[in-house]
């Protein structure tokens, strides 16, 4: 994630060497254990024509995408 709106939602990140700017966040949602400790934020975004999942894995605060 090279840059984030509000310090929370996706603005840009980087995926195989190439940057892609937000256009729209179509929805967010969380992903939780047991007991409700949050383990995922999750995204789908929308950069141009494209579609994507971005979640941040919270255990070892890395950034995932999914196509």
């Amino acid at each position: 994630m090279k840059a984030r709106r509000h310090g929370y939602f996706p603005k840009v990140f980087m995926w195989r060497g190439k940057s892609y700017h937000v256009d729209a966040v179509n929805r967010c949602w969380t992903v939780s254990r047991r007991g409700g400790k949050v383990e995922r934020y999750c995204f789908e975004v929308t950069c141009g024509e494209q579609v994507f999942q971005v979640y941040q894995d919270i255990r070892f605060n890395t950034w995932h995408v999914k196509r």
